[in-house]
C-alpha cells in the first residue's frame, strides 16, 4: 500500500508540473541569462544575471532588460579591485522601426563592489526579438591591481 500511495504522490506531483508548465504562455515571461568570467590570473570572477521580460505584441516577441544582478569574488587576496563599469542596454526596433540606442553607463562604488544591482531606465522600449541589430543584455570592465601591476578585464553577458 505505501508503494501505491508513493506512485499516486510522484504521478500527482509529476502531473501537476505539467499542467502548470503546459498552461503559461510562451509569449510571455521572463528570460534569465547567467555567465561567469575570471580575469586572465584567475583571481577575479564576475558573475553577472540579466532578468529579461518577454511579451508578445501583434505577434512579434519583445524583449525588455528588467534588472542586472552581478556579484565579484576576490580568489586571491593579493588582488585588489579600483573599480567597475557597468553598461546595461536594449537595442533594437519596436513596431517594426529602429529604435534610438537605449543604453546605460554606470561606475560601480567601492561599497557595491561584491554585489549590485542595476535597473534599465523607466522610458526604454522593448525591442523585438528578431532583427539584425537586436541585442539585449550587459557588460562589465573590471579595474584590477596587484602590486604596482594594473589591468582589466571585460565580462559580456547578452541575448543576441
Amino acid at each position: 500500500m505505501k508503494k501505491v500511495f508513493k506512485v499516486f504522490i510522484i504521478l500527482l506531483v509529476v502531473t501537476g508540473t505539467l499542467f502548470f508548465s503546459s498552461t503559461a504562455s510562451a509569449a510571455s515571461g521572463e528570460i534569465m541569462l547567467k555567465k561567469t568570467t575570471l580575469d586572465q590570473t584567475k583571481g577575479v570572477s564576475i558573475t553577472t544575471k540579466v532578468y529579461i521580460k518577454t511579451e508578445e505584441k501583434k505577434n512579434v516577441e519583445y524583449y525588455s532588460i528588467k534588472k542586472v544582478t552581478g556579484t565579484v569574488k576576490l580568489l586571491d587576496g593579493r588582488t585588489y579591485i579600483k573599480g567597475i563599469k557597468l553598461r546595461i542596454g536594449q537595442n533594437g526596433s519596436y513596431s517594426g522601426k529602429p529604435i534610438a540606442t537605449q543604453t546605460k553607463y554606470e561606475d560601480i562604488k567601492a561599497k557595491n563592489f561584491f554585489s549590485f544591482t542595476s535597473y534599465p531606465v523607466s522610458t526604454w522600449k522593448p525591442v523585438a526579438k528578431t532583427g539584425p541589430w537586436s541585442i539585449v543584455g550587459s557588460s562589465a570592465t573590471v579595474s584590477l591591481q596587484r602590486g604596482t601591476s594594473k589591468w582589466s578585464f571585460n565580462h559580456i553577458n547578452n541575448l543576441p
